[in-house]
């Protein structure tokens, strides 16, 4: 770049020059005198055509610069012109007549549309709307969300606004501003008429009169049947109840069940099989890690009819444990079941079912309540001291009692799946506690063998029917063989 000099350059503002464009010298720009070169005397000029000062007649001395430095075409030695431009157009501070340099920016900076080399406005944005920290002028980056982790419509990442609700209205328990969850019902299970999910009112009754257990206020159901199965004043046990079609009584028909069972049984795999079951309690809390919640969640994956076999693939290929940060309770508690389904729902899908994540992900918040101390395996037989085996008939009724006690209160805080007697009989079940799971096939049986009355809708069996059913197998087991610690 030359180093042009504008304060060197003769115009009317910086020199005296007449009217005519000559300086006091009698001098213009160009270096001319004010004199008619054909009437000047050729005595001021020597030999070689120059004069006193070094200037031919045209004003230019030898190396062809006039009196104020510039040559025939207008440029000094820097090849800087009249106008303090080089030959390409830039001054010495290196700017062009429009102010910018070569690289297109002004001595401020920026360029023709106002972007400095970064691409920033002089309010630090971007060309892309964008300022160096990422936000557009809305106060968004890129993702849509401002700052303070929120997008447009003032929900975060995992869409709550900044009072905890989500779009619909919800919090991360469920419950919206008026303390209902989507169902309709509050956290004491009861809907804005009183009802329970149940359909029962705040004293444990529905229209009818009938409590949760189908049970009225004398304690018996609509049949007459009390929560064990007898009648009123007891007058039927479960020995003497016989057959619908016959007169065998049903212990001596699961007698010849049992001998069909036993003369296909494979030794020594079938006894080795019952010495496990028979210590199942102690052998699933070493297993599962005394965690509560994985048994549970287990179960729940396999529930609703999922194809176990391609469940338990899954399960024992570590994915589910994966996904669900190995049940740390606390981590599970605050999983949000929507990026789970959309992250991982092609790896579990094979539960069947997308309700059972944010299930899975209750039972942790509900188990959170109570204290990590009492969300274990071990804690739901110290807190209602279910036995562990039956060794009297005092012990089925005492199971039972039992039972209702930790229904009632998983009815209470509605604990997702094991409010309900199958699915809790199936979780005691594989923990160790004696019963069995009153599922289809076994209800199917149990109406063959004339416990209960056949129906064509195995949901359509009450609580009764089923506790009646579960309750006949452990009297028939005790009466059989003496005190029992696990079914099959």
């Amino acid at each position: 770049m030359h180093n042009c000099d504008w304060e060197r350059v003769p115009t009317v503002k910086n020199k005296k020059n007449d009217k005519y464009g000559f300086d006091s010298d009698g001098y213009d720009w160009r270096g001319y005198n004010n004199h008619d070169f054909d009437a000047l005397d050729k005595a001021d000029y020597n030999k070689d055509g120059y004069d006193i000062r070094g200037y031919n007649i045209k004003g230019y001395d030898k190396d062809g610069y006039n009196r104020l430095g510039f040559d025939i075409h207008g440029f000094d030695e820097n090849g800087c012109g009249v106008d303090g431009l080089s030959k390409e157009g830039y001054n010495k501070y290196g700017y062009n007549k429009y102010g910018y340099d070569i690289s297109g920016f002004n001595i401020k900076g920026f360029d023709k549309d106002g972007f400095d080399k970064h691409g920033f406005d002089k309010e630090g944005w971007r060309k892309n709307e964008y300022d160096i920290n990422g936000y557009n002028k809305q106060g968004f980056n890129r993702s849509g969300f401002n700052k303070h982790g929120f997008d447009s419509g003032g929900y975060n990442r995992s869409g709550f606004n900044k009072h905890g609700f989500d779009s619909g209205g919800y919090n991360r328990s469920g419950f919206n501003k008026q303390g209902f969850d989507r169902d309709g019902y509050n956290r004491s299970g009861f809907n804005k008429q009183g009802f329970d999910r149940d359909g029962c009112r705040k004293d444990g009754y529905d229209l009818e009169g009938y409590d949760k257990y189908g049970l009225g206020r004398d304690g018996y159901d609509k049949d007459g049947f009390d929560i064990k199965g007898y009648k009123k004043r007891r007058e039927v046990n479960l020995q003497t109840v016989k057959l619908i079609g016959g007169s065998m009584d049903i212990f001596n028909k699961l007698d010849l069940i049992k001998s069909k069972v036993d003369a296909s049984k494979r030794e020594p795999i079938f006894s080795d099989e019952i010495a496990s079951r028979n210590n199942r309690y102690e052998n699933t809390v070493a297993t599962e890690q005394n965690n509560l919640l994985r048994v549970m969640a287990t179960l729940i994956a396999f529930s609703n009819n999922a194809p176990s076999d391609t469940v338990g693939y899954m399960i024992e290929s570590g994915v589910f444990e994966r996904v669900f940060h190995n049940f740390d309770l606390a981590k599970v508690a605050n999983l949000n079941s929507d990026i789970i389904l959309a992250n991982e729902w092609g790896n579990i899908g094979v539960i069947r079912f997308k309700k059972k994540i944010n299930a899975i992900i209750r039972c942790a918040n509900l188990l959170m309540k109570n204290g990590t101390e009492k969300a274990t395996i071990e804690s739901l037989y110290k807190n209602y001291n279910l036995p562990k085996d039956i060794k009297n008939e005092n012990d089925i009724i005492r199971f039972w009692d039992l039972f209702d006690r930790v229904i009632a209160y998983y009815k209470k805080i509605d604990m997702p799946y094991f409010k309900n007697d199958t699915t809790l009989l199936h979780l005691l079940l594989h923990l160790g506690f004696p019963c069995i799971k009153p599922d289809l096939i076994v209800m199917k049986v149990a109406a063959s063998l004339g416990v209960i009355k056949a129906k064509d809708n195995h949901n359509t069996y009450s609580s009764v029917e089923k506790r009646l059913v579960v309750g006949t197998i452990q009297k028939y087991c005790l009466l059989r063989n003496g005190p029992v610690n696990q079914f099959v």
